[in-house]
């Protein structure tokens, strides 16, 4: 029996396609470092080295609680999802790792704001810092909703629409974080509460367009598989 064969040309399109999409991503990555050189001088003038000494004990502290309750349930959707042999099976791969980001970023949000003065007194040596923490969790909790939808995206492929959304996110986020600081003389929660608004906006989008007709169904052993995926 003859042996069926991929063209040259077909193996050709498929590799320009895929250079075409990384491309596309790295892009967006390099619209991001370029934007934060930018603004640097900016941020010098408006912020102060105390604010610069805030930030970076709570960017430690952020990437500790990362550590700690980062499931990486978007990492765990995308294999679940390749890995589902029916379209019914991927939509409960996909709805359930949605609200479980939901749930699990709320539940961040909410520990996080409970134990912020404790942090702050440990983290910060004054209980003063207690909103900064706090604004911070409620950061955090933003970009867990934020990862499934994301990730999503790339499970179609749709690398120009990951690209546009999240540059969108970015460029409202800087514009976002000079207005409160320039307009405002907000230094540190101003990074913060910019990452909230555009995210929570990006995230209502992302959850609207993808849940809309799919129903809702929770996988409990689906969850724990993802869980332990993460870890």
């Amino acid at each position: 029996a003859p042996t069926s064969m991929t063209s040259p040309s077909s193996s050709s399109s498929a590799y320009v396609e895929m250079a075409r999409k990384s491309g596309v991503y790295g892009i967006a990555q390099l619209i991001r470092s370029v934007s934060g050189l930018a603004l640097l001088p900016i941020f010098t003038r408006y912020m102060t080295p105390t604010d610069y000494g805030i930030m970076d004990l709570l960017d430690v502290a952020l990437t500790i609680a990362t550590l700690l309750f980062g499931v990486r349930l978007a990492d765990a959707m995308l294999y679940y999802y390749f890995d589902a042999a029916t379209e019914e099976r991927r939509q409960v791969v996909v709805t359930t790792a949605f609200l479980a980001s939901a749930l699990s970023g709320a539940a961040m949000g909410c520990l996080g704001w409970v134990a912020s003065p404790e942090i702050s007194r440990i983290l910060l040596g004054d209980v003063q810092y207690t909103w900064y923490v706090r604004l911070m969790f409620l950061s955090l909790s933003v970009t867990f909703t934020c990862e499934a939808g994301t990730a999503y995206l790339r499970a179609l492929n749709y690398s120009a629409l990951f690209a546009l959304l999240t540059t969108a996110r970015l460029l409202a986020t800087i514009a976002l974080i000079l207005v409160l600081m320039v307009g405002f003389n907000s230094t540190v929660a101003a990074f913060f509460w910019a990452s909230i608004v555009t995210g929570a906006a990006l995230s209502v989008y992302l959850y609207a367009s993808t849940l809309r007709g799919l129903p809702l169904r929770l996988d409990v052993s689906l969850l724990w598989r993802m869980i332990k995926y993460g870890f």
